[in-house]
């Protein structure tokens, strides 16, 4: 049996010449924790975040921690009248031990 090494070689050759145009044409993806924008002011390339998105996401958070303050507030103002509550029942029990005995 006689193997050709002509066309042997040429067939390493196009199948490297093919894997060589494949590396060629692909593009690197972009790097891990990188944003590309999006819209009608963004550059290409352009990463980051605009002010009008740090502006909204600073209003949201006020919102939350205000809700969480007034939260707070309404708990310690419940528990403040709850003891109120109990000292007034304690003082009408110390009457009414009284005007019994």
């Amino acid at each position: 049996m006689r193997i050709d090494t002509a066309s042997t070689t040429r067939r390493k050759g196009t199948i490297d010449s093919i894997y060589r145009r494949i590396l060629d044409t692909t593009t690197e993806p972009p790097l891990a924790g990188s944003r590309v924008r999006s819209g009608p002011i963004a550059h290409p390339g352009q990463t980051g975040f605009t002010l009008v998105e740090i502006a909204i996401v600073l209003a949201i958070v006020g919102l939350l921690i205000g809700g969480v303050l007034k939260g707070q507030e309404m708990i310690t103002n419940s528990k403040l009248k709850r003891i109120q509550r109990d000292f007034t029942g304690l003082g009408a029990a110390i009457l009414s031990y009284q005007d019994r005995y």
